[in-house]
This record gives structure tokens, C-alpha cells and sequence, in this order.
């Protein structure tokens, strides 16, 4: 996969929070409240890791590092994600 692609999938991740919210429901009172917290949090990661990954991985030779390293920034962002979401 390109490198670029990766990047910008790492970089979309971080708005799943907002895209899941046309989907599911989100709760009302409390668990609003950790919605809007969550969002900026998860755009914040997801800008974080793909500069990261796109300053910092680019110079790596292995490849097997490069899909490791992607693959678990990605698994971080979606897997919080899932276990934060504040649904009905």
C-alpha cells in the first residue's frame, strides 16, 4: 500500500468518533459530555500518529516494521474508539 494512503488512513481514523455518531446513538447527560471530550482527543491521536508516521516510519528500510508499525497505530485509534464510545 502506498505510503501516502497509509498516512492519510491513520490521519481519517481519528475522526471515526465523529462519522460513528451519524450511526449510533449517542446517550444524553453524562455520556454526552465524554463525546464531546473523545472527539478532539481521537482528531488529536490520529494528527499525532500520522505525523509520526509519515515523518519518523518514511526513513525505516524494513518493510515488516513499516506494516507493523502502521498496523498498530491504526489498531490503537479504532480499538479506543470502540471501547470509548459513549452509545445509547
Amino acid at each position: 500500500m502506498n505510503h501516502r494512503l497509509k498516512t492519510w488512513l491513520i490521519l481519517l481514523s481519528g475522526f471515526l468518533t465523529g462519522i460513528f455518531s451519524f450511526f449510533i446513538p449517542v446517550g444524553g447527560g453524562g455520556v454526552s459530555l465524554i463525546f464531546v471530550l473523545t472527539v478532539p482527543f481521537f482528531i488529536i491521536l490520529g494528527i499525532i500518529f500520522g505525523v509520526i508516521h509519515d515523518i519518523f516510519v518514511r526513513k525505516i528500510r524494513n518493510i515488516h516494521y513499516k506494516n507493523g508499525i502502521f498496523l498498530t497505530m491504526l489498531a490503537i485509534i479504532i480499538t479506543l474508539t470502540f471501547m470509548w464510545y459513549p452509545y445509547q
